[in-house]
């Protein structure tokens, strides 16, 4: 099951706030958005920008649009 653009979007902003490690795992266990965490952690630093930075234009997209949902 993939999880909700609102999970997806919780997910990226801690990340890009600066969450990492344990506590960025766990929030994203709970809320089904392992991948992107495992997307986040690559050992590339131009993959990590680049999944972060399609994550946030999707989040600017949608509270663009009115909200995540």
């Amino acid at each position: 099951m993939d999880p909700t653009p609102f999970a997806r979007a919780y997910v990226a902003t801690l990340y890009f706030l600066g969450e990492r490690g344990e506590a960025l795992a766990e929030t994203a266990a709970a809320v089904g958005a392992t991948k992107l965490v495992s997307a986040l952690a690559h050992p590339d630093k131009a993959t990590r920008a680049k999944v972060l930075a399609d994550e946030m234009t999707r989040v600017a997209l949608a509270l663009e649009r009115g909200g995540l949902r």
